[in-house]
């Protein structure tokens, strides 16, 4: 599931966000909606267009692709959220805001970085981030993660991976 909106109603409410008092050097989130099933997305574009999903076109599943979620995660289990004066505005707040210990592991961080190994700084990294998600949870060596390469030959046209 993924979350959309219109690019003018996501303009408007950043723009609106951006001049709130209260969300002044805060993490502001916006309404989404409801979140809508990819497949459901494409098969709703494939009508739009006057076709029909798994006859004109198939729909391919590819699978996830290295570091993608099946959900969108839009707050981590130690922050919630406050109302603002704006009903589809809301300000992120944290929970558990322990600033000597967030200290300590951007400076441990700032350590191996320079001093340390690819693992060091990995490991640095989940300290700091306890929501950190795969490849980089799963990671302890320099490989890079590459994702799949996407076809562009002719048949691919007659096809919509998800």
């Amino acid at each position: 599931t993924r979350f959309f909106m219109t690019i003018p109603e996501a303009t408007q409410l950043v723009l609106m966000a951006g001049s709130l008092p209260e969300a002044t050097g805060r993490i502001s989130m916006l309404e989404m909606g409801r979140p809508v099933r990819i497949v459901d997305l494409a098969e709703n574009l494939i009508r739009l267009s006057g076709l029909t999903p798994g006859v004109d076109i198939k729909i391919e599943f590819t699978g996830m692709r290295p570091g993608e979620k099946l959900h969108e995660e839009l707050m981590s289990d130690v922050e919630s959220t406050v109302p603002t004066s704006i009903e589809k505005i809301r300000i992120v707040q944290t929970d558990e805001t322990d600033g000597p210990v967030l200290e300590e592991g951007v400076k441990q961080l700032a350590r191996v970085a320079v001093h340390g190994t690819i693992k060091d700084v990995l490991d640095a990294i989940r300290n700091l981030v306890p929501e950190c998600v795969a490849p980089l949870r799963d990671r302890d060596d320099d490989a890079g993660v590459h994702g799949q390469e996407r076809s562009t030959d002719a048949a691919a046209a007659k096809h919509v991976k998800v």
